[in-house]
């Protein structure tokens, strides 16, 4: 899969990357840090499960998004 890919590759060279998506469980997956922006501005960042576990009102419909879109 791609993911495992850039994930490998990333670390592989010792790199920093920034990758965009508009994927919540994307962005979980490939991320070391993360950082979630709502009108260009930084709304919570830290390590996936952090962030995964915040109560931030952004995150928390990320989330639903994500589990409709598994169910449809």
């Amino acid at each position: 899969e791609e993911r495992i890919i850039i994930k490998k590759t990333v670390k592989k060279h010792h790199a920093t990357a920034i990758y965009v998506t508009h994927d919540f469980q994307e962005a979980i997956a490939l991320s070391d840090k993360l950082f979630v922006m709502e009108d260009g501005k930084m709304v919570v960042s830290g390590k996936p499960m952090d962030v995964y576990n915040s109560k931030n009102v952004l995150v928390e419909s990320l989330k639903e998004a994500t589990y409709e879109n598994r169910i449809l």
